[in-house]
């Protein structure tokens, strides 16, 4: 089954974000994890079935979603992945569109966020 994969270090956005894409992407199964490290582990467990990630961008973990993102493209290499952070420099902004298929930053509106996530799974092949 298709599977989403949110990596957030904070419980209420990831549990907020979570219950957004249950209610809009009912037909995925849902992952979570509190740090990068963690979702590393999560992705190498999910496998092929991984469809999307979603990352924070600057977690309280040892590795950020910019280090984490190469990663887990290697480890699926078909998920699409999203870096999601707020308060960043222009660089880092320019670093996450390298790394990932879109960089969002927050605070990002509920109907931007589903708009840009279902165009981002319109790809997958």
């Amino acid at each position: 089954m298709p599977t989403i994969l949110v990596v957030d270090d904070e419980g209420p956005v990831r549990v907020s974000l979570i219950i957004t894409l249950e209610r809009m992407f009912p037909s995925f199964t849902m992952a979570e994890a509190e740090t990068i490290e963690a979702g590393i582990t999560k992705a190498r467990e999910i496998g092929a079935e991984l469809t999307l990630v979603i990352l924070d961008g600057n977690t309280k973990s040892q590795m950020t979603g910019l280090q984490g993102a190469p990663i887990i493209r290697d480890l699926c290499p078909k998920a699409k992945i999203i870096i999601l952070s707020g308060n960043q420099t222009e660089e880092f902004g320019q670093e996450a569109e390298r790394v990932a298929d879109l960089f969002l930053e927050k605070p990002v509106g509920p109907k931007v966020f589903i708009n840009e996530i279902k165009r981002l799974l319109s790809t997958v092949s």
